[in-house]
């Protein structure tokens, strides 16, 4: 039986950190094999789709071990596995152009506007004219911020690019992945772009509008167009509405600005070049932080249909709204737990080395995920009066995989120092210090009441936590006072047995608990 035969590379593809040769069914060593393992890069051996090549058997494994380049026709396809990353690079390179022909163009004929803004704004009491001044000024302002925009979304648009070249080149994919879940990974990464545009243009119109009331148009546009200070302007809008308005809407702006900036940070921690450096191609499609994130963007979508529908008195908006945050994201929802179930049997056949390499969401995105479902949550049931259902599963989702993470850090990090007390203590106070920080944030974001209930429920077990580990941690250092101090606290909060008190109430417990808290971790540690 020979170990050696040549046969024809049909495709070319990565399967975690190993390139592999599709071929035609080839005999060898009397079995039929259809794939082969490429010892290095495609490049680097300039093996190219349709290659005539010798394969060979070594230890169990069919390996590539001559391009015969010779018996080429022309016809044979470059491998390019690289093509995300050099379509990311024009992009950025388009983006360095346009900035730069933009500024030249504001450059080069900044007089001219400004002349013809002075006119228009001081000189002129012609309505059309300003109103022109108007229609320019703003597109100007957008063309100017363009670049910064785009580069902005550069991460999710190069996803769908991704995702889209997958569909056209995948033949022996399954139905369901190339019909449902490759278009619904798309129709979520569409979701994403349009959840951040709704939300990046919320915040710039509201911004240029309320310093435009204090100052007027002239001089809000002169601060963005002119001197860039859009940044110092936007942080300083919550504080103008606060003048403007009162607290109560400030609170309400100052949460949907953190909205705002939570959403930027979705966009660098889900959408990670990472994702496409360790995913393998089989895994392209079944990643459920995508769903779970459409899911959630389509939840920002609804939300002008519902405050259009509240302005107008009309239900149709409403309707159309529903559509989208219920059904839309719920099938999203229901596709990211799909998609978990199969990225869990398909991670259980890799080897360990490859399981490590896999991309895994950053802890961050789950505490984003969390505070920004809490906020909207608030929003559709106290303002718009509308089913918050989606939001409701997506916020226990949140919380669940915060808990599982949390508890295999903590098991991983601990786990070495076992019959090392003086180490194991000394890093157990490191986790508590860690735990108490968290615990910290938390009572003060109670405070303001912008969470669903279920919030405050998971709050209970996490102060319970904190408490009970640092009491067993005093009791381990002899902290005596400390001792009695966290078992009254793990009391006060327990979820088993809960104890009520009205919302006035709990704004002191909270801020006296944060501020013990933050005391014992000074407190708490052993002894140098």
């Amino acid at each position: 039986m020979k170990k050696r035969a040549t046969t024809i590379v049909e495709n070319i593809k990565k399967r975690g950190s190993e390139f592999i040769a599709t071929i035609r069914p080839t005999e060898i060593e009397g079995g039929v094999v259809s794939e082969a393992i490429i010892p290095s890069h495609p490049s680097e051996i300039d093996l190219r789709i349709g290659d005539t090549i010798i394969i060979e058997k070594e230890n169990g494994k069919i390996v590539v071990k001559e391009v015969l380049s010779a018996l080429r026709t022309g016809k044979e396809i470059k491998f390019e596995p690289e093509y995300k990353r050099r379509e990311q690079v024009s992009i950025k390179e388009k983006f360095k152009i346009l900035r730069g022909k933009t500024f030249e163009f504001i450059v080069g004929y900044w007089w001219i506007w400004l002349i013809l803004i002075l006119i228009g704004y001081f000189l002129t009491n012609l309505s059309v004219f300003r109103y022109i001044v108007y229609i320019v000024g703003i597109p100007l302002v957008l063309l100017f911020l363009s670049p910064f925009i785009i580069q902005l979304f550069s991460p999710v648009f190069g996803l769908i690019y991704f995702l889209i070249e997958h569909f056209k080149e995948a033949k022996d994919m399954p139905f369901g992945k190339k019909y449902i879940f490759i278009p619904m990974a798309i129709v979520s990464s569409a979701s994403f772009v349009a959840a951040q545009m709704i939300l990046s243009t919320w915040v710039f119109v509201l911004s240029f509008l309320s310093w435009m009331s204090v100052i007027g148009f002239f001089f809000t546009f002169l601060l963005i167009f002119l001197f860039g200070l859009e940044p110092l302007l936007i942080f300083t809008t919550p504080f103008i509405v606060w003048y403007k308005l009162g607290f109560v809407e400030f609170l309400d702006v100052g949460a949907f600005f953190l909205l705002a900036l939570f959403w930027y940070e979705f966009s660098k921690l889900a959408f990670s070049e990472n994702y496409y450096e360790s995913t393998p191609e089989d895994f392209i499609g079944y990643s459920p932080q995508i769903f779970l994130l459409g899911a959630l963007s389509l939840q920002v979508v609804a939300m002008p249909l519902y405050a259009l529908g509240l302005n107008i008195g009309t239900k149709t908006p409403t309707i159309i709204g529903n559509w989208i945050s219920l059904v839309g994201g719920g099938l999203l929802l229901f596709l990211a737990i799909i998609s978990a179930i199969i990225w869990w049997k398909e991670k259980k056949k890799l080897p360990l080395e490859q399981k490590e390499d896999l991309y895994k969401p950053s802890v961050w995105i789950y505490i984003f995920g969390l505070l920004v479902t809490g906020l909207l949550y608030n929003n559709f049931i106290y303002t718009y009066g509308v089913p918050a259902t989606i939001l409701y599963w997506l916020n226990g989702f949140f919380l669940i995989v915060l808990i599982m993470r949390f508890v295999g850090f903590i098991k991983r990090k601990i786990h070495p120092f076992k019959g090392d007390t003086r180490n194991m203590i000394g890093e157990q106070v490191k986790y508590k210090n860690i735990l108490t920080i968290i615990s910290v944030a938390m009572l003060f974001l109670a405070i303001p009441s912008l969470f669903p209930y279920g919030y405050y429920q998971f709050l209970r077990w996490v102060v319970t936590g904190t408490a009970i580990f640092i009491l067993y941690l005093s009791h381990k250092l002899g902290k005596k006072m400390w001792l009695w101090l966290m078992a009254a606290i793990a009391i006060l909060f327990n979820p088993i047995l809960p104890i009520y008190f009205d919302k006035e109430t709990w704004v002191v417990i909270d801020l006296v608990v944060a501020l013990l808290f933050l005391v014992s971790i000074f407190k708490i540690k052993p002894k140098e």
